[in-house]
């Protein structure tokens, strides 16, 4: 009796303990389970986040004023930055950041960005290796001289010097019309520093600015800039000026991005979104194309 006693206890013991034991197995598993699939879990989202998310730089001068200017802080700010990244908050597929460069086409030559960021306006030769955006500003143009110059209009700028920037509208403009006019030439000297220009044709170093009527009149008064005059120029006198309009400019090889950039550009225009910017940034909403005209200059 007492054998059969002991043999139940030890049996009942064992069953216990093989009991404890299973279910401990079991919870150590659906546990091991339970973390093997948070972790899965994990990787799988931030695999989708990191599919999601495509890295965009995107290429400045970083100048001239209203349109692009640094801060003190280093941030890039201005008319054409605010409508860019408004745009940018549309598409939040793309991560970017800018990269300051002195020659913004070479660059983007060499794939170092997918967009360009420069207040550019558009020829033909320029449309056959780029994709242009939606315009989102027009330009009234002027020309800054010293007072007193001879200069007046367009035809009195061959033979009299300026500055430009290598691969801006400006001396893809003048370049042609160089190559046109072997006799009525323009002297042009490159430069890295498009804002000092004024101050330039200030002092005599050169003879003429040609850019927008309301850039030329910002850096003049913010540079505190005497002895010029600002003229305007009727835009349909100035020679392979194909229109007045300013665009985000994208290498060929980023046709996706370009067409999903455009969508967006075109709802801000829309919803009047780049008109409250130019009226802030350039004190008059009328600078910013409404659709129909950003779809007849596409």
């Amino acid at each position: 009796m007492k054998v059969f006693r002991k043999a139940a206890i030890l049996l009942l013991v064992l069953l216990v303990g093989t009991g404890v034991f299973t279910a401990c197995g079991k919870k150590n598993s659906e546990t091991s389970s339970d973390t093997k699939e948070e972790t899965n879990k994990k990787e799988n989202n931030k695999e989708e986040t990191n599919k999601e998310e495509t890295k965009i730089t995107a290429l400045t001068g970083g100048s001239p004023v209203p349109y692009i200017w640094t801060n003190d802080d280093e941030s890039l700010d201005g008319y054409d930055i605010k409508v860019f990244e408004a745009v940018m908050e549309k598409l939040p597929q793309y991560k970017y950041e800018y990269e300051i460069s002195s020659d913004i086409f070479t660059s983007a030559d060499a794939g170092y960005g997918q967009v360009i960021v420069q207040h550019l306006g558009s020829n033909d030769e320029r449309r056959e290796k780029y994709i242009f955006s939606y315009p989102y500003y027009f330009a009234e143009h002027g020309l800054l001289v010293k007072e007193g110059s001879e200069i007046k209009t367009w035809d009195d700028l061959p033979g009299h010097s300026t500055e430009v920037s290598s691969g801006s509208f400006n001396a893809i403009l003048f370049e042609k019309w160089n190559t046109e006019h072997p006799d009525k030439k323009i002297d042009l000297i490159y430069t890295d520093d498009a804002n000092a220009t004024p101050l330039h044709v200030s002092d005599g170093t050169v003879d003429f600015e040609f850019f927008d009527y309301i850039s030329l009149e910002e850096q003049v008064e913010k540079q505190g800039i005497t002895g010029t005059e600002l003229l305007r120029v009727d835009n349909d006198t100035i020679p392979n000026n194909n229109t007045g309009y300013t665009y985000f400019v994208f290498p060929k090889d980023q046709q996706k991005f370009a067409g999903e950039f455009d969508e967006k550009l075109l709802e801000l225009i829309e919803d009047g979104t780049v008109a409250r910017l130019s009226e802030e940034y350039l004190g008059d909403a009328e600078f910013a194309p409404d659709a129909e005209q950003a779809k007849d200059n596409h």
